[in-house]
């Protein structure tokens, strides 16, 4: 009987495990690690599509993706997603890979501007640099839309409001961003 109890916690510990890596693989995006819409909708909204907690959703939508991937092909894009997802985890919110080369974060219990500046930050970081593959460079930048929220505020509705806000920004950061030069 002595013999069974550790047999069981080394499987106990091993399924464990397998549960973590199942939970990984069903809530993050596998090219960005960022986590993805379900997770999104697990933890933040409730089953009436409302937020339950307040803060505010940033939405990042990066500029000329597709002008890096015409250029530059889809597996420089791809490492473009991962590096703007990897400077986007800076702010040590929750990032969300919303869709293609779009991102949301969410900021707990944080105002409109704290969030937009935290991700200018990064977005301004992200400008400065220069990307590299094979003997080219370029620039990468993003447009941000921010909503603040309040618990029981639709998910929806904030999301179209953070979007139409960023739109406004893009307009806004193409005057001095023009292109990937």
């Amino acid at each position: 009987m002595k013999h069974c109890y550790p047999r069981f916690l080394k499987k106990h510990k091993h399924s464990k495990k397998e549960i973590e890596n199942l939970k990984e693989a069903v809530y993050k995006d596998e090219l960005t690690h960022a986590y993805n819409r379900k997770w999104m909708n697990d933890r933040f909204i409730d089953a009436n599509d409302n937020f339950n907690l307040d803060g505010t959703l940033a939405i990042i939508d990066l500029n000329f993706f597709k002008l890096v991937n015409d250029t530059h092909g889809h597996i420089t894009g791809d490492k473009v997603l991962t590096f703007v997802a990897t400077q986007l985890k800076k702010t040590k919110q929750s990032l969300i890979r919303y869709g293609g080369d779009e991102f949301i974060i969410i900021f707990k219990d944080t105002d409109q501007d704290t969030a937009f500046a935290s991700i200018n930050t990064i977005r301004e970081s992200i400008i400065s640099k220069k990307l590299k593959t094979g003997d080219a460079s370029f620039r990468v930048s993003f447009s941000i839309g921010t909503y603040e929220f309040e618990e029981g505020d639709s998910l929806s509705s904030t999301i179209e409001l953070a979007d139409k806000n960023m739109y406004n920004d893009k307009v806004k950061i193409k005057t001095r961003i023009t292109g990937i030069d």
